[in-house]
């Protein structure tokens, strides 16, 4: 379900651009991280500001680390 969001969401991003290059592109796999309503404008506030945190180093790893499972 995930990958087909994610691949549905490119999709439709990348056809509405006029400019004719991928404006969105995922990264290879996914995770799932849960909070609870108290930390809602946290993370919103951390989604919306994402680039400054990579171009500053202050990603939270909680919230950007991909981790390879064996299966």
């Amino acid at each position: 379900m995930v990958g087909q969001l994610k691949g549905g969401t490119s999709h439709d991003v990348n056809q509405q651009s006029d400019t004719h290059n991928k404006v969105l592109q995922w990264q290879v796999g996914y995770g799932i991280v849960s909070f609870g309503t108290k930390d809602l404008p946290w993370v919103v506030a951390y989604i919306k500001n994402q680039r400054q945190h990579h171009a500053k180093n202050t990603a939270v790893d909680r919230l950007e680390r991909i981790t390879q499972f064996d299966d």
